[in-house]
């Protein structure tokens, strides 16, 4: 086997390679008869079909399977022996294979592009520094007290920072369900922050209890937002 390497560009290697027919034959041969262990072909018991015989009905697909293996093969040994490292998988060129004289093949290696190490030593860079101050403490561990919450069923009225469960059914001006307009089982939090239209219309509720509220809706083609009347019933 004969190998050449070219470097195409900073990233990019080039191998080129010729495996002459001697090398290839004991491939071929094994190829040969691992497929004749496993045939099985009307006439001969499994592994028993003779040798030329397999030749002559699939010579040509295990010539093809065994060059894919010597050129998998072959290429490895060639990654190794130059010291190689990709960074992405080999692209294949120009594999040819010729009865009585061999296979060649390239292969395009993208590998760690060269670089010159530049004076990294002496440089001035600023560093950010943080204080943190008992409203950054109490911040923080509100956020895990609201992670680790656990969620129970309460008695009473709802108050700001309760979840609600509830069905909602747009009504309209008369006060008559509106078809196609129910949602139900919304799970949501009474924030006066956030949701402050919708929360302060539920503040004080008990479960089972129906409230009628109106809701802002910003809609593409309206200039002001319209008003939607709801019927919700907690849960």
């Amino acid at each position: 086997m004969e190998s050449r390497l070219t470097k195409q560009d900073s990233f990019t290697r080039v191998v080129e390679v010729d495996v002459p027919e001697e090398e290839l034959a004991p491939h071929f041969d094994a190829a040969l008869q691992k497929y004749r262990k496993t045939l099985r072909l009307e006439g001969f018991r499994k592994g028993k079909v003779p040798v030329a015989l397999v030749k002559k009905l699939f010579g040509e697909a295990i010539k093809e399977e065994a060059i894919d293996e010597v050129v998998q093969s072959v290429f490895q040994e060639v990654i190794e022996k130059e010291d190689l490292h990709p960074v992405a998988p080999a692209k294949l060129q120009d594999v040819k294979y010729e009865p009585g004289v061999g296979l060649h093949f390239k292969a395009a290696i993208e590998v760690l592009p060269d670089f010159e190490l530049k004076k990294y030593t002496g440089l001035s860079v600023e560093k950010e520094v943080y204080q943190v101050g008992p409203e950054d403490i109490d911040e923080m561990l509100a956020d895990v007290q609201e992670q680790m919450a656990v969620m129970r069923p309460v008695e009473g009225q709802a108050e700001e920072g309760h979840f609600v469960l509830a069905d909602f059914q747009q009504v309209d001006e008369a006060g008559l369900p509106i078809i196609g307009r129910k949602f139900e089982d919304r799970f949501f939090q009474l924030d006066l922050k956030n949701y402050q239209e919708l929360s302060e219309q539920l503040l004080g509720v008990k479960a089972g209890e129906t409230r009628q509220v109106q809701l802002p809706v910003e809609k593409e083609d309206a200039g002001e937002p319209t008003i939607e009347t709801y019927r919700v019933t907690v849960k």
